[in-house]
């Protein structure tokens, strides 16, 4: 489970690096790829899950990993160019509003790639028994 705490939120700040260096550079809305960005949390705490073999472990990766992207990795596309949100919306309120609104979201990512991790390894333990 740790190696899922530390390899992850890497993985997010890296995709969210590229993905902003590319949408800067290729002149594309780095919005439009927040499927990949959700790909990556449910996969994450998929492993977590598949490791433990418990939905929390996802659910946690799933917080852990939506909450550096929604700090850390906003911080890094808002510095490249294309994640800083409208002036209007730099007051501190909606930016914390917004990472907790992420974060929660990131919860439910957890829990989706954490159950399914959960049951392919309570399989793999049937299938070596059995």
């Amino acid at each position: 489970m740790v190696r899922w705490l530390i390899i992850g939120p890497i993985a997010v700040v890296a995709f969210d690096t590229l993905a902003s260096i590319a949408a800067r550079t290729l002149d594309f809305d780095y919005g439009s790829l927040w499927p990949l960005s959700v790909l990556l949390t449910v996969t994450v705490a998929f492993l977590a899950g598949q490791d433990t073999g418990l939905v929390r472990a996802g659910v946690f990766a799933g917080l852990a990993l939506e909450f550096v992207n929604s700090t850390v990795g906003w911080a890094v596309s808002w510095v490249i160019g294309p994640g800083a949100p409208a002036p209007a919306d730099r007051d501190a309120l909606p930016v914390v509003l917004t990472a907790l609104g992420v974060t929660a979201v990131g919860a439910i990512e957890g829990f989706v790639g954490g159950w399914l991790g959960a049951r392919r390894a309570r399989r793999r333990a049937i299938q070596a028994t059995g």
